[in-house]
């Protein structure tokens, strides 16, 4: 299987040279650094790192060409106190015609995937999600795209086990876009809305859910948000809705911003029922940002209560370019 994803990778680059127009290349290296500190706890404690990693820094270095009928990118990631030289990802692509693209490589492919409005949370995973494969898409009116990621069976796996995605999306102009994804691999059945009707409104309406035999996971996503005064005053608002035979669970975050030159204050409260009221949870905390070119500085308060009220103070450095 390796040997085939060699021979897909080298056709895609000879396809790239036989089909490319005269067009001026584009080259861009870019980069993003994320580190954290929670400097005080409800316990008394401290520790170190993103909120979503266990320990440590993240950061990332990206590389890409591209040209009318070809390109090239590639990711390295660094992340959990350790320094992994592994490509995240890498992708090889060519549009031999204007209505056909073709990837391979290590891809990581969101053409078919929606994220929340606060927090950037996907609503389904990738369709190739940093999973090695070939990538064909096809665009064969105006607005339309249909996906397949065919995946290449990894050492010690089955071939019939590398089980491929598909995706649809089409977009009508100034009014949505739609998107309807399944990834076989792990019965993931995705229907999603970004409605663009509304200038100035960012509004998205989601359904995922597992396929599998028995299976309880379906979720219902909303996501909004709305620029006041000029853009200066921002508030968001993230939602799902849980359906299960046992609880099901609502959540809900709002969140309010006001950008002041290169300051910008913000609070936000969340909430999320299940079927025991002693079981609900209300969060709610502030941040203060200071952003400095391509880089930004964050300095907040989390608060939750559940059964029991946690606290912490976070410092987070966001660097990208």
């Amino acid at each position: 299987m390796k040997k085939l994803l060699a021979l897909l990778l080298a056709l895609v680059v000879v396809g790239g040279f036989v089909f490319a127009e005269d067009a001026k290349p584009v080259a861009a290296v870019t980069g993003y650094f994320n580190a954290g500190t929670v400097l005080y706890d409800q316990d008394g404690k401290q520790s170190l790192g993103p909120s979503w990693l266990s320990s440590g820094h993240y950061a990332n270095l990206g590389v890409s060409y591209k040209a009318a009928k070809y390109g090239f990118s590639a990711t390295i990631a660094y992340e959990n106190d350790a320094v992994n030289t592994a490509f995240r990802d890498y992708t090889l692509w060519v549009k031999p015609y204007d209505f056909m693209k073709v990837s391979a490589g290590k891809l990581r492919n969101g053409d078919y995937r929606l994220t929340s409005y606060i927090d950037g949370s996907g609503f389904n995973i990738r369709l190739a999600d940093a999973e090695y494969g070939l990538m064909m898409q096809f665009y064969p009116i105006k607005d339309l795209s249909i996906g397949a990621f065919l995946p290449v069976a990894a050492a010690g796996q089955n071939a019939a086990d590398a089980k491929p995605g598909f995706g649809v999306a089409y977009t009508l102009p100034n009014i949505a876009k739609f998107i309807v994804a399944y990834k076989t691999g792990i019965d993931e059945l995705f229907i999603g809305a970004d409605i663009k009707a509304i200038e100035g409104l960012t509004a998205k309406l989601c359904f995922t859910m597992d396929t599998t035999a028995g299976s309880e996971f379906q979720r219902i996503w909303a996501t909004a948000g709305y620029g006041l005064m000029d853009g200066a005053l921002d508030l968001g608002l993230d939602a799902y809705y849980k359906l299960t035979t046992a609880a099901n669970t609502l959540w809900v975050k709002g969140k309010a911003g006001y950008t002041v030159d290169i300051f910008t204050p913000s609070a936000y409260v969340s909430f999320k029922n299940v079927s025991s009221p002693a079981a609900n949870t209300i969060g709610f905390g502030a941040e203060l940002k200071v952003a400095a070119g391509d880089g930004a500085l964050y300095l907040g308060v989390d608060v939750e209560s559940a059964s029991s009220v946690t606290w912490s103070i976070p410092l987070t450095v966001e660097v990208s370019f």
